[in-house]
């Protein structure tokens, strides 16, 4: 790691450090000042009482104040596309040769999330976020993410968001948010989409312009024999300083970093393992999504231990007419093996993205391109993991790692999908055939009011691999057309129509030839022959109702 971003670090353990008062550890100390605290704030009251209500009349004494904030939205989406049927994950293109009727799916779904804060008093707030989600007539007796709402609707799965308590250490500008929180990290999502995780996050206010945040997470924990154990975790730490120099330009210095000992123990797969390679369907998360690798682990059933280290930069900067915005992250570290005959893999990658937007008459337009790296050589060609392979930390978290604001609907997760859409690239990874692959993308979105309550949405995106793809050499995705209408019915009541269509490139065509000379040559579920792979199409309508 580099002496700048060793630098930052030290400076998000001192914004935090020196947020904590003179005297915070001294217990006693603490217990006067908020006794004398107590004190004058009764005596200003009564002050107050005195001074607007009659001599000789009690006043009967102020209760603090209780305040319940409610918030959600109950949401009804119905899909039809040849390709992205009911279900999670990165997909392949069905072959032209299947019949529409085979091919064609539709189905709907259902999510209501509901938002709870009460305000205990001036310093400690709780937040309580819960969800039903369910897919209409989807097994009827299934009580699991998305499942139910046929004739036992009753029995529909709720799901926790957020369970926390935010408390402002009195007299400071130290703020702590424990449990489980929304955590997104400073590059829109990249790194962890849209997590959920339970940790302990710290925000400093240094000054009006200066902002810095610790935190640490656990997102995951594998029991062995005798209960869980520290040797077997999966933690997340993070630390982001925000500086605004001017009222124009927006700067984040960050560093992450995830510590997975999650297989680190004979008998436990851990989290990037699975049964060995080719056996059977199994495990890490983007992989599970992965109908070309056939669901397989990336490192098998190999004990092993990883450490990954994700310093960067990201900004915003407003000049006249355009407002820009890009991030860098640099991710190092290690692989460790504890396994004979596997070796150990340095990892050393990157991504970037880079966007400017402006008005363009009535349309708002931004133009965005992004890279993650990828890597095709055959370092430790016996498991997944790979030397230059751009690994997120938003895979532990079972999230889907992508930032959500691309405005695609087919080539990359789209802001409004559930964890159950499919797109060719659900994590920026893009891991096929066990070797992440990388993405290299270019976008283009606009959207104009046509009235007051009526909004069009259009994007237009090119994708490609950023590197070629080993069973045909190949590395052009796909081109994406979207458009859509959003009207509102009434206040918080809107509905929409959205349809988007990607033309797959070469990247997924698989002649018998190329299939049968990767399948000879390599470990692990074989690839399909696709001849004709068919260009993607998807419909959605949509109504939501947000209170």
């Amino acid at each position: 790691m580099s002496k700048f971003f060793l630098k930052i670090a030290v400076l998000v353990v001192l914004a935090v450090a020196v947020s904590v008062p003179p005297g915070a550890f001294a217990a006693q100390d603490d217990v006067i000042k908020e006794l004398m605290e107590r004190i004058n704030k009764l005596e200003k009251r009564l002050a107050e009482r005195e001074a607007v209500e009659p001599k000789g009349v009690a006043a009967a004494p102020k209760a603090d104040e209780k305040k319940v904030d409610f918030g959600g939205f109950i949401r009804t989406r119905y899909h039809v596309s040849n390709a992205l049927s009911y279900g999670a994950g990165q997909i392949l293109p069905p072959d032209e040769s299947v019949p529409d009727a085979d091919d064609t799916a539709n189905f709907f779904e259902q999510r209501a999330r509901l938002y709870i804060s009460p305000k205990l008093n001036e310093y400690v707030t709780g937040n309580f976020a819960f969800e039903i989600n369910y897919a209409w007539g989807n097994t009827a007796y299934d009580t699991a993410f998305l499942g139910g709402g046929g004739l036992m609707s009753d029995s529909v799965n709720i799901w926790t968001k957020n369970l926390n308590v935010v408390a402002t250490i009195p007299n400071t500008n130290l703020t702590a948010t424990v449990g489980i929180q929304n955590l997104k990290d400073a590059y829109n999502g990249i790194l962890l989409g849209w997590a959920d995780a339970p940790g302990i996050n710290l925000n400093y206010k240094v000054s009006d312009n200066l902002n810095a945040t610790l935190g640490y997470f656990r997102f995951w924990q594998v029991p062995i024999a005798g209960g869980y154990k520290q040797s077997t975790s999966a933690d997340f730490v993070r630390g982001e300083i925000a500086y605004s120099p001017n009222k124009d330009l927006n700067l984040g210095f960050n560093l992450y970093a995830l510590f997975d000992r999650t297989g680190s123990e004979a008998g436990t797969a851990g989290v990037l393992g699975g049964p060995a390679i080719g056996t059977t369907r199994n495990g890490f998360a983007p992989l599970s999504y992965n109908a070309s690798t056939g669901f397989e682990s990336l490192v098998g059933n190999n004990v092993y231990s990883m450490n990954l280290y994700l310093p960067g930069v990201n900004f915003t900067y407003k000049r006249g007419n355009f407002d820009f915005d890009g991030f860098f992250i640099y991710e190092g570290g290690e692989y460790s093996s504890g396994t004979a005959g596997i070796s150990d893999v340095d990892i050393s990658s990157f991504a970037a993205n880079l966007g400017v937007g402006t008005k363009v008459g009535p349309f708002n337009v931004k133009l965005s391109g992004l890279y993650v790296s990828g890597d095709d050589s055959d370092d430790n060609s016996s498991i997944g993991i790979k030397e230059n392979g751009f690994y997120t930390p938003g895979s532990y978290s079972l999230a889907a790692a992508w930032m959500g604001l691309t405005g695609m609907k087919i080539l990359f997760p789209d802001i409004d999908g559930t964890i159950q859409d499919q797109y060719l690239v659900y994590d920026v990874s893009n891991i096929l055939e066990q070797r992440p692959l990388g993405v290299a993308a270019l976008m283009l979105t606009g959207n104009t009011k046509l009235s007051p309550k009526t909004t069009l949405e259009a994007g237009l995106g090119v994708l490609w691999s950023a590197e070629d793809r080993r069973v045909n050499g190949e590395n052009y995705m796909a081109t994406e057309i979207n458009a859509g209408v959003h009207h509102d019915v009434t206040k918080g009541l809107s509905v929409g129509l959205v349809g988007a269509v990607a033309f797959v490139g070469d990247f997924y065509d698989v002649s018998a030839a190329q299939a049968a000379a990767y399948n000879a040559a390599t470990t692990g579920n074989p690839v399909s022959t696709n001849l004709d792979p068919a260009d993607i199409w998807r419909f959605t309508v949509r109504a939501n109702y947000a209170f």
